[in-house]
């Protein structure tokens, strides 16, 4: 398992594209999550969820999702 990142002033980029194909396939095996008016939110939801992990695990000061 990798070290936590401790470096104050520490940048971790994180690949968008690969973290929205990832929910896409998981979303894809599961019930699909929509808001209460319809609209589907499987994509955003897993997207931050995934985000807020690796933030959670990683423990980096400054994060930024690239497109």
């Amino acid at each position: 398992m990798e070290q936590p990142i401790t470096k104050e002033g520490t940048l971790a980029l994180i690949d968008t594209f690969a973290y929205l194909f990832r929910s896409y396939y998981m979303s894809a095996k599961t019930k699909p999550l929509t808001n209460d008016k319809g609209f589907p939110t499987g994509l955003l939801t897993g997207l931050v969820g995934m985000v807020k992990k690796f933030y959670k695990d990683k423990k980096t000061c400054l994060l930024s999702c690239l497109p």
